[in-house]
């Protein structure tokens, strides 16, 4: 079994289903499965029953409008669902033809596609909402550093913080992806070189090579 943060958190009888589910989901739409993994814990610890005050439900924590007009549910009936058949519905959110197209660079792009995917590709300090303004009023605790403007950048410290062990899951799974990438430029270069010498040998042979004719 693929070897995922936070498995933990998914019952052990169907804990390789549901990893399977999670790579191929991913593998899909072009994303790290670690990113969905951390996403759904970070919206419901992986509890297919939670809820929060508006009814938003499940492990994506689908709200009543989307659950009924992507999924043609109600929150009732999402919440009767198990993990398996929920992450069925996660492949299905994503793949909404404004989702499926969509480049997911980072970890957070694949967040916002769940919390509001106009967010994919902003910058940090892009404006998400204002003071005064019923998305801020709703949305008001993302305002980490409480300066009457939420912004991308702050919904960003706000997933980290809420996500324990962030800095380990980070330098665990993405680091080393990163650290061990340090080969791909000289074995570039060094290719390159080769390439280039081969051709001058290759170039002078043939033009020694006419004096055979």
């Amino acid at each position: 079994m693929s070897d995922l943060v936070f498995q933990s958190y998914i019952p052990a009888n169907i804990r390789s289903k549901a990893v399977a589910k999670v790579i191929k989901i991913a593998k899909r739409f072009k994303f790290d499965p670690n990113a969905l993994m951390i996403v759904i814990y970070k919206e419901s610890k992986w509890n297919p029953k939670a809820q929060n005050s508006i009814k938003a439900t499940g492990l994506i924590q689908w709200t009543v409008t989307t659950a009924k007009n992507v999924h043609g549910l109600t929150p009732d009936q999402i919440k009767a669902k198990g993990i398996l058949e929920q992450l069925d519905l996660v492949e299905q959110y994503y793949a909404q033809p404004h989702l499926a197209s969509k480049v997911y660079s980072n970890y957070f792009d694949v967040y916002f596609a769940v919390f509001t995917h106009t967010l994919i590709g902003k910058s940090d300090n892009y404006v998400f909402a204002q003071s005064g303004s019923s998305v801020y009023q709703n949305n008001s605790g993302l305002d980490v550093d409480n300066d009457g403007k939420i912004t991308v950048g702050n919904i960003k410290t706000w997933f980290k913080k809420g996500v324990p062990d962030w800095q380990i899951a980070y330098e665990q799974y993405v680091a080393p992806k990163v650290k061990y990438m340090w080969w791909i430029v000289p074995v570039i270069v060094i290719a390159g070189i080769i390439y280039y010498r081969k051709s001058k040998i290759i170039l002078s042979f043939l033009n020694n090579s006419k004096s055979w004719f």
